[in-house]
């Protein structure tokens, strides 16, 4: 606390103005303080989106895994004409596409497009159930059992991403689907990775009715 001394010529008005700036100093002093704690609050807190989806993990298109705020565009991404967004799979394959590019895109509109891309690509990539890389994990066969007749009757498809990734660290977040039938996909690369190859396939759950044109990926870092 700040001393203010009173002159002793100064009598009891002079009292009364050092006990005026007493008061004075400690509000001043109370004032700094609080705006110092605000200051500290406010830098301890960026904001950012650090969450990370885990291997296997279902995101809904609302953030619903509470991942952070921002990385969908909510239920219902997407419009009338290219499809209706309601949520995304992480599925970690690995595995090659030996003669073909990433990211591969194919479009699941029955259980038959299911079944044939399994029986031609189960060879490629681990497109088993949960268990076959890690316990917890959800494999391919587990969002596949999703699809099932009832699905597709009711006006659902699905659109399957593969990508290869060079570091089993890093980790995706479906953004939205646009009407032309543009699949965003962040990547969230991590600062210290992995030294091994990642193939994944991000299976992106749909209703309503699929693009004309087809789909393509944009990627974008994050």
């Amino acid at each position: 606390m700040r001393r203010v001394n009173v002159p002793a010529s100064a009598g009891e008005g002079g009292t009364v103005m050092g006990r005026g700036r007493m008061i004075l100093a400690l509000a001043l002093t109370l004032t700094l303080g609080l705006a110092a704690c605000g200051a500290e609050a406010v830098s301890g807190t960026d904001g950012a989106d650090s969450g990370t989806s885990d291997t296997g993990t279902a995101v809904t298109a609302d953030g619903g895994t509470g991942l952070g705020d921002g990385d969908t565009e909510g239920p219902g991404s997407g419009g009338e004409e290219g499809g209706r967004m309601l949520r995304a799979h992480y599925v970690r394959t690995d595995g090659y596409l030996s003669d073909g590019i990433y990211p591969a895109v194919t479009v699941f509109k029955s259980v038959g497009d299911v079944a044939g891309y399994y029986e031609a690509n189960k060879d490629r990539f681990n497109l088993e159930g949960r268990g076959t890389r890690q316990p917890y994990e959800e494999g391919f066969m587990d969002v596949a059992g999703d699809l099932d007749e009832a699905f597709f009757a009711g006006g659902g498809f699905a659109v399957a991403v593969a990508l290869e990734e060079p570091s089993g660290s890093n980790r995706h977040r479906v953004k939205g689907v646009g009407e032309d039938g543009t699949v965003t996909i962040r990547r969230m690369v991590a600062e210290v990775g992995t030294a091994d190859m990642a193939e994944w396939h991000i299976i992106v759950v749909m209703e309503g009715t699929p693009a004309e044109g087809g789909y393509a990926v944009n990627l974008t870092l994050g």
